[in-house]
C-alpha cells in the first residue's frame, strides 16, 4: 500500500505536475504551483486594510494630488527655526543670574536665622549670668 505522500506525487504526474523540490523565495516561505483565487471576502478585507492618510502628500483618500513643493523643502519648513548664537549666550547669562540670585536670597535668609539663634544664645547666657548674680 501506497503512502498518502506517494499517492499525492503519482496524482500530480498524471496532473501534469512536477516531481522537483519545491521553490522557496525569499522569505524562506514555499511557492506554491496552486493556482490562488481570491474569494469576495479577501478582497474586501484588503481593500478594508489597506492605509488611506498619504503620508507623503499629508492628505486622506485615495490618490495622492502631485506634491508642490520639493520633500527637502517641506522638511525644512517644519523644522522649528534654530536660535542663533547671540540669543543663547543671553540665555544662559539669564539662567546664571536667576541662579545667583536665588542662591543669594537663601544665604541671606540662613544668616538671618543664625542671627536669630546668636541672640537667643546671648540673651540666656545673659539671663543665666544675672540669675548666678542675685
Amino acid at each position: 500500500m501506497d503512502s498518502p505522500m506517494r499517492q499525492a506525487r503519482r496524482r500530480s504526474r498524471e496532473l501534469g505536475g512536477s516531481t522537483s523540490p519545491p521553490q522557496v523565495n525569499s522569505n524562506n516561505n514555499v511557492a506554491s504551483s496552486l493556482p490562488v483565487s481570491t474569494s469576495r471576502f479577501a478582497a474586501s478585507r484588503n481593500a478594508n486594510t489597506q492605509p488611506t492618510y498619504d503620508f507623503f502628500s499629508g492628505g486622506g483618500g485615495g490618490a495622492s494630488p502631485p506634491r508642490s513643493q520639493p520633500l527637502q523643502q517641506s522638511l525644512r519648513q517644519s523644522q522649528a527655526p534654530r536660535p542663533d548664537l547671540q540669543t543663547e549666550n543671553l540665555r544662559a547669562q539669564i539662567k546664571t543670574l536667576q541662579y545667583e540670585v536665588t542662591s543669594l536670597k537663601s544665604e541671606r535668609e540662613f544668616e538671618r536665622l543664625r542671627h536669630e539663634q546668636d541672640v537667643q544664645d546671648v540673651r540666656a547666657q545673659a539671663d543665666a549670668d544675672f540669675k548666678k548674680a542675685q
